[in-house]
């Protein structure tokens, strides 16, 4: 019999996330200076159901859906269904652990206004990721711990690409 284990709720900057892999990307997001909006808004896809994206960030106009493992091919479908029903924002699919210092080098996919599919590799939105890495490798939220503030990991950084 295996195991099926269940991400535990987690508290940060006045929202409640469903995992702490959900609040930790709040983190980093925070620390690289983007506003987001968590679980904005739902969409029925037709065919291919309904989906909530985890995270909106207004600038630059992206869906972001957190995995904690590679997605299913009905995880894929319905980001791709989104994706080339709203192409002003693509939506990013991610699943790598903050445990992996390339996780940002490996993450972040979108889908362009054809529907061709692009890697993080020469995209260029993300100021310093390293940074938002950093501080949301090292957000604690056990024993009662809120993850930090996500401030002050972009002291001195004054070129954020948007």
């Amino acid at each position: 019999m295996t195991a099926t284990f269940k991400a535990i709720e987690t508290k940060y900057h006045g929202d409640r996330f469903r995992s702490r892999k959900e609040a930790r990307f709040a983190v980093m997001f925070r620390a690289l200076g983007l506003a987001y909006e968590y679980e904005r808004e739902g969409f029925d896809l037709n065919g291919s159901g309904r989906y909530l994206p985890d995270f909106f960030l207004p600038r630059p106009g992206l869906w972001v859906e957190v995995k904690g493992t590679y997605p299913t091919t009905d995880e894929w479908e319905k980001a791709t269904a989104l994706a080339l029903n709203d192409k002003a924002h693509p939506v990013v699919l991610t699943w790598e652990n903050f445990s992996d210092e390339t996780a940002l080098n490996n993450a972040f996919f979108w889908w362009d206004e054809d529907g061709a599919f692009h890697s993080q590799q020469g995209w260029r939105w993300l100021a310093k990721p390293e940074l938002g890495w950093h501080a949301a490798r090292y957000a604690r939220f056990e024993h009662g711990e809120s993850g930090g503030n996500g401030d002050g990991w972009l002291a001195g950084y004054d070129e954020l690409p948007y």
